[in-house]
């Protein structure tokens, strides 16, 4: 669905004549570029959490969704409320934001014994979105 959109804002852009690095468009490509990099990051991570922390902790579904919390809270929080950043500044946070989902599936590991699971894995989502949240908040305007 996302995609299509995505496809369908491209061919109005063109067939307008409109610039394709302008506006809504280009909201949506930094979107999904910013998620291709995040991506590597956030889930080779966790991949390398969830493979060692495979005995210690019983992993529930909603801890491998949590790989990409951090991402759509920094994403919305860009989309509603806007701050005056570059491209740089995008592709930057794009990058840092996946750092997050590997630190909140460590949070889960090393809870774990402790805590229950359903409490563990709640940590760690929230610290996937405080951390999202502190980035798109604390990180300056970077030129281009």
């Amino acid at each position: 669905m996302f995609l299509v959109g995505i496809a369908e804002s491209l061919i109005f852009a063109l067939k307008d004549g409109a610039y394709i690095l302008e506006g809504a468009v280009a909201v949506l490509m930094s979107l999904v570029l910013t998620f291709a990099l995040q991506g590597v990051v956030a889930f080779g991570g966790c991949a390398v959490v969830w493979r060692v922390g495979r005995n210690w902790v019983w992993w529930m579904p909603i801890d491998y969704v949590a790989a990409v919390v951090p991402w759509c809270c920094w994403a919305l929080l860009g989309l509603l409320a806007p701050t005056n950043k570059s491209l740089v500044n995008i592709l930057y946070e794009g990058v840092l934001i996946g750092f997050a989902a590997p630190l909140a599936a460590l949070l889960k590991l090393s809870l774990a014994r402790w805590l229950p699971a359903v409490w563990s894995t709640g940590l760690s989502l929230c610290l996937g979105a405080v951390l999202a949240f502190a980035l798109w908040r604390l990180v300056p305007f970077l030129g281009e």
